[in-house]
């Protein structure tokens, strides 16, 4: 249904707003990434009609605005790390021509290469570091705004789904993931001492842990849990105490305020992860795949199809018909673009994971934390499809906009050590 202004006046005042940041964005099409980070945890309250929210119509404009100057320019757009996912798209393509259902391919492979110029076009917009951590900054922004607005929630009684504190309108699991990063995205502020006031730290980094204990998401829990490992294994002796003490603050309130709702739901949860190995349901969804697969090894059902494709194998093991995506990135990929479409995405994943690894040791609290966010995205994709997801390309983009600096080139490293 669409919106007409009539109805809601804060839309005139929308208008000249919207006008002066099309002009700003057409002079610097940066600051539509920078806003568009703000809006990406909140995506879901933004919805104008349909399936049109307010960030994709700000992306699509930001990417014509960029594309358009780039041709006319002619500057060069790189792709560093992304060769093997324009290789997938490729491998896409081919396998329309074997799709389960053509229209469905069509229609998931229109998104998933809109997310991969999103991509692409974050990367070659933010070509230095001052950009870079901005959009960490905005980032961190948006995400504690929504962890107070979740708070607030939490704190009136309401329990939505008797599990899960998030906003109205969110899913719970995404939501616990968009500020699960943004907490990483604060500890490394924090390290590399460009957090001034230590106590801002603390209250921010407190927030984010409290909303992502009480959304409930486990997967959530062990992708953040095994992400600190290396950033704490590395970290000076002083940091690694005073990350460690972010912990206490949270414990102290959640038991002060918040501990018939710990007790009755968060614990029992939180204790599932060792004690119930279904997933939620995912280990039958993963069984019926594993036939999927096996049947469609070399070339999968055809990209997207995965659902569709699903409701078959359902019905003939287990009886019933049933539709459903399949929670996991990689056997999505795999059941659908068999395993030709996994090697391609396991050689994005290795090349990103080699160039980090290549970050000279003087580099060492970059090198972590770029592992860290790293190490999240590949624990989180795991267990949800994230490949139709705006934040897991973003943290994409972020990592590798990062580790293509100039600062960490070997010809720079090797100017460094002539000076010294």
């Amino acid at each position: 249904m669409f919106i007409r202004l009539a109805d809601n006046p804060w839309f005139l005042l929308a208008i000249p707003v919207a006008v002066i940041l099309a002009i700003r964005i057409f002079q610097r099409p940066v600051i539509g990434i920078y806003i568009s980070s703000f809006l990406i945890p909140f995506e879901d309250l933004t919805t104008l009609f349909t399936d049109v929210t307010l960030l994709k119509i700000l992306l699509g404009y930001t990417f014509i605005v960029w594309s358009s100057k780039s041709f006319i320019l002619k500057d060069r757009i790189t792709f560093y790390q992304m060769s093997y996912i324009i290789l997938l798209i490729i491998w896409s393509i081919f396998s329309l021509t074997w799709s389960y259902d053509l229209n469905v391919s069509l229609g998931r492979l229109i998104v998933f290469v809109q997310l991969i110029f999103f991509t692409i076009m974050t990367i070659n917009l933010l070509n230095n570091e001052s950009d870079i951590e901005k959009i960490m900054v905005i980032y961190i922004m948006a995400s504690l705004l929504t962890s107070i607005m979740a708070i607030d929630l939490l704190s009136s009684g309401v329990l939505h789904r008797n599990r899960a504190a998030y906003i109205e309108g969110q899913n719970p699991n995404g939501f616990s993931r968009s500020v699960g990063v943004a907490l990483l995205y604060l500890i490394y502020f924090f390290q590399t001492n460009k957090i001034k006031k230590k106590s801002l730290f603390y209250i921010i980094g407190s927030i984010f842990l409290i909303v992502v204990i009480f959304a409930q998401s486990r997967t959530t829990y062990i992708a953040l849990l095994v992400s600190l490992i290396p950033v704490i294994y590395f970290s000076k002796l002083g940091n690694k105490i005073r990350i460690s003490l972010l912990g206490l603050i949270p414990t102290i309130i959640i038991f002060y305020f918040f501990q018939e709702t710990f007790y009755n739901f968060v614990l029992p949860r939180t204790q599932s992860v060792f004690t119930e190995f279904s997933m939620g349901g995912r280990d039958v969804i993963w069984v019926v795949a594993w036939e999927m697969i096996k049947d469609n090894f070399l070339f999968g059902v055809g990209f997207g199809n995965f659902t569709s494709v699903y409701g078959e194998y359902s019905t003939q093991l287990r009886g019933w018909y049933a539709e459903t995506d399949p929670h996991n990135v990689y056997i999505a990929i795999v059941a659908e673009l068999g395993i030709i479409g996994l090697l391609l995405f396991i050689g994005f994943l290795k090349s990103i994971y080699t160039k980090i690894m290549s970050i000279d040791p003087k580099y060492l609290t970059d090198r972590t934390f770029i592992l860290s966010i790293f190490i999240y995205n590949c624990i989180s994709a795991m267990a949800n499809s994230l490949h139709y997801a705006k934040h897991y390309w973003l943290i994409f983009a972020i990592i590798i906009a990062f580790i293509n600096q100039n600062k960490y080139s070997q010809l720079n490293i090797i100017k460094d050590n002539d000076n010294t």
